[in-house]
């Protein structure tokens, strides 16, 4: 998962935290919890393609083993998204790697020759939940709906640009603490 990040440290003790749309400050945070012997982390992960339609998604699940008779903690987490080219390209997929590569749009932008590009619409929506009543261990749930366009111009150039709905329950670092994200990003790929 994009937004979930991890820390170990030296004393053995780890910590699970995540931000919104993997940006900004951490809204659900677990905080350093010590006695941990093992951290088991397993996921799936599937992806299509057909036409211009793209799907993809991916579920987590993080078991913490913990020492000294401290209850054992689990964590998880998914998301789920799906995008539509306006302008009849398609997401290249590469199997032998497991990754999309970059589009080429069928007429790169161009004022010279009236190309604009590939334009497509996109949607997600995702959750991380680090609450575990069973472990006494409750860091929040981030819940996340998106929806955005990307332009791409040429093969390696493109503008990104979204809308991120935050929803967090009464355990994250600022109790139900739903912002609306706002993301534009420029991207040269060379």
């Amino acid at each position: 998962m994009k937004n979930l990040s991890s820390t170990v440290y030296p004393t053995g003790a780890v910590r699970f935290s995540a931000k919104p749309a993997g940006d900004g400050d951490r809204v659900i945070d677990t905080g350093a919890f010590a006695a941990v012997d093992s951290v088991h982390v397993s996921g799936a992960e599937a992806a299509g393609v057909f036409g211009p339609v793209s799907f993809q998604g991916e579920y987590f699940k993080t078991d913490v083993s913990r020492e000294n008779g401290m209850p054992d903690a689990e964590f998880d987490g998914y998301y789920a998204q799906a995008g539509v080219f306006l302008t009849g390209e398609s997401r290249p997929y590469k199997g032998k790697v497991g990754n999309f590569s970059r589009v080429k749009p069928k007429n790169p932008f161009s004022l010279k020759n009236g190309g604009w590009g590939a334009w497509e619409l996109v949607a997600r929506h995702s959750n991380t939940d680090l609450n575990d009543m069973g472990s006494g261990i409750m860091g929040g749930e981030l819940e996340q709906t998106s929806g955005g366009v990307n332009w791409h111009l040429t093969d390696r150039i493109r503008v990104m640009g979204n809308v991120v709905a935050v929803d967090t329950d009464s355990n994250a670092v600022v109790a139900d603490d739903d912002p609306i994200v706002y993301n534009v990003r420029g991207q040269w790929d060379f």
